[in-house]
C-alpha cells in the first residue's frame, strides 16, 4: 500500500467508525487548551492582527478571528488564528512527531463552522481526523524531517488540517484524495524561522491552517492530483524525509487513537526546553539566582541545535532558547507567559544569567529519544556547592499529565491575561463541555470568539 493510501485509508476509517465518548472528551479538552493559548496570543498580537485585517476592507467576512471581535475570510481567519495559537508556544504537541497539532487543525476547522454550519459532533470528528493524520504522518517521517530543516507543524500540520477540513466539508473519497494532494503541494515550514529575532515560527502554523482550507476547496472543486503525492518519486517523503515508517499508521492493539499520546504544555517555551525548565524550577526553590557561578544543561542532541543560543534579541528567540528559559525560571520562579514577555526578555538579571548557561549533548540521553526527552541541570554556586536535577518526563507528557483542574486553570490564566473575566471563562468552559449535548452551546461558543 502506498504512503498516500495509508493516509486516505486512515481518514476513511475515522470518518465513519464509532468514536467512543471518552475520545470525543479528549478532543474537547484539546479544543479548550487551543482556545486558551489562541486568546492569549491574539491579545499579545492585537496590533499586528488589526493591521492585517484593516488592509483587507473588502474581504468577505465569514469566519471569526479569535480575540479580535472581528471576522475575516475563511483562509485569512485560519491564518491569523493559527499564528495566535502558536505565538506563546503553549499549544499541544507530540514528542514522537516533534510537532504541534491544535494550532493548524482547530484554526482550519473554526473557519468552516459558520460557512458550512458544522454540527458539533462533525466538528469534533473532523478534529480527530486532523490530529490522527497530522501526528501519524509526522511520526512516520521524523527525525529526518527535522534534521533536514523542516517544521513539521507547517508541513504535516497542513496535510492533517486539510484532511480534517475535507471531512468537515463532507467531501467524498475522491475529494479527500484531491485535498491531500493539494495539501502536499503546499505543505511548507522551515525551522530557520526560529533563528535570530524572527517572529515567523507561528506563521508556519497559521500558513498550514490557511493552506489546508485552500487545499480542501481545491479538492472539492475536482482538481485531481497524482496517485501518490506523499510517497511518490518526488513526493513528500523523498523530498522532505529520510524514511517513512509505515507502522505509525497501524491502529491495532493499544494504538487505535494516537491523540492519547500527545502532551499539553505548562511552560511557554519550545518543548525541547521543558525538561530543563522543570529541573530549574525545582532547583530554584533552594537557591538564589545571584549566587550562581555557572549552569550546565546536559540533554539530547535534537534539543541542542537551534536551542542553545545565549544571545536573545527578541521574545521569539527567548522561547527557543534553553539557556534563556532556564535563566528565566531561576530568576522569576516561573516558566509561564510572564517569562516570555518583552520586559522579561529585556530583564538584565535574566540575560546575565543566560550567558552563564552552557548546553551540551549527552549521548546517553540522545539514545532514549523519542521515548524520553531527558535534561539534567547542573548548577555550580559561588560557594563551590554543586546542585543537580534531572527530568525525563516534564509536566504535560502522557506519563506525567496535567490534570483536568490544571488544564482548566491554565485556560483561565491565559484568558485572564487577555483581559477576560471570570464570567467569560465560566461560559466558554461550559460551552465546550456541553457542545455535544447542546448544539446551541456550540454556536454560542463560536460567537464568543
Amino acid at each position: 500500500m502506498s504512503e498516500t493510501s495509508l493516509i486516505t485509508e486512515l481518514v476513511a476509517q475515522l470518518s465513519t467508525e464509532h468514536i467512543p465518548d471518552e475520545i470525543y472528551s479528549v478532543v474537547q479538552g484539546c479544543l479548550l487548551d487551543y482556545l486558551g493559548v489562541a486568546i492569549a496570543g491574539s491579545h499579545e498580537l492585537k496590533g499586528k492582527l488589526g493591521d492585517f485585517l484593516s488592509a483587507r476592507p473588502d474581504e468577505v467576512h465569514a469566519a471569526p478571528v479569535i480575540g479580535m471581535r472581528a471576522f475575516a475570510g475563511m483562509e485569512n481567519a485560519a491564518l491569523l488564528n493559527g499564528i495566535s495559537a502558536h505565538y506563546f508556544d503553549l499549544d499541544d504537541g507530540s514528542r514522537f512527531g516533534m510537532i504541534h497539532l491544535g494550532a493548524p487543525v482547530f484554526s482550519a476547522l473554526l473557519s468552516l463552522c459558520k460557512p458550512y454550519k458544522l454540527e458539533p459532533k462533525l466538528f469534533l470528528r473532523a478534529a480527530l481526523v486532523g490530529y490522527e493524520t497530522t501526528l501519524r504522518l509526522a511520526m512516520a517521517i521524523q527525525p529526518g524531517h527535522k534534521k533536514r530543516g523542516y517544521h513539521a507543524t507547517g508541513t504535516c500540520g497542513c496535510i492533517g488540517a486539510a484532511a480534517a477540513a475535507a471531512v468537515a466539508m463532507g467531501l467524498d473519497e475522491q475529494g479527500i484524495s484531491n485535498t491531500i494532494a493539494a495539501a502536499a503541494a503546499s505543505a511548507a515550514g522551515l525551522l530557520e524561522m526560529i533563528e535570530d529575532a524572527s517572529e515567523l515560527k507561528p506563521f508556519n502554523a497559521g500558513k498550514a491552517a490557511q493552506n489546508a482550507i485552500t487545499a480542501a476547496l481545491i479538492g472539492a472543486s475536482g482538481f485531481a492530483g497524482p496517485l501518490d503525492p506523499i510517497g511518490g518519486k518526488r513526493g513528500i517523503v523523498k523530498v522532505m524525509a529520510d524514511e517513512f515508517k509505515a507502522e505509525c499508521f497501524d491502529r491495532s492493539g493499544g494504538n487505535k487513537y494516537a491523540i492519547l499520546g500527545i502532551y499539553k504544555k505548562p511552560y511557554a517555551s519550545c518543548r525541547h526546553c521543558h525538561s530543563a525548565v522543570e529541573a530549574a524550577l525545582t532547583l530554584q526553590k533552594s537557591i538564589e539566582a545571584d549566587d550562581i557561578e555557572s549552569i550546565t544543561v546536559n540533554t539530547y542532541g535534537l534539543a541542542v541545535l537551534g536551542h542553545d543560543h545565549t544571545n536573545i534579541p527578541s521574545v521569539g528567540s527567548a522561547k527557543m532558547s534553553i539557556p534563556y528559559s532556564v535563566a528565566a525560571a531561576l530568576v522569576l520562579g516561573s516558566g509561564g507567559i510572564e517569562a516570555m514577555t518583552e520586559s522579561a526578555a529585556a530583564n538584565e538579571r535574566i540575560l546575565a544569567l543566560t550567558k552563564l548557561v552552557e548546553v551540551k549533548e549527552d549521548p546517553e540521553f540522545s539514545s532514549f529519544v523519542p521515548k524520553k526527552r531527558i535534561a539534567q541541570v547542573v548548577i555550580k554556586l559561588r560557594s563551590g556547592e554543586t546542585l543537580s536535577e534531572k527530568v525525563a518526563y516534564p509536566k504535560g507528557e502522557p506519563e506525567n499529565p496535567m490534570s483536568a483542574e490544571e488544564l482548566e486553570l491554565k485556560f483561565r490564566q491565559l484568558a485572564e491575561y487577555a483581559g477576560k473575566d471570570k464570567d467569560y471563562c465560566d461560559r466558554l468552559i461550559d460551552r465546550v463541555d456541553s457542545m455535544l449535548s447542546d448544539p446551541a452551546a456550540f454556536d454560542a461558543l463560536i460567537d464568543m470568539l
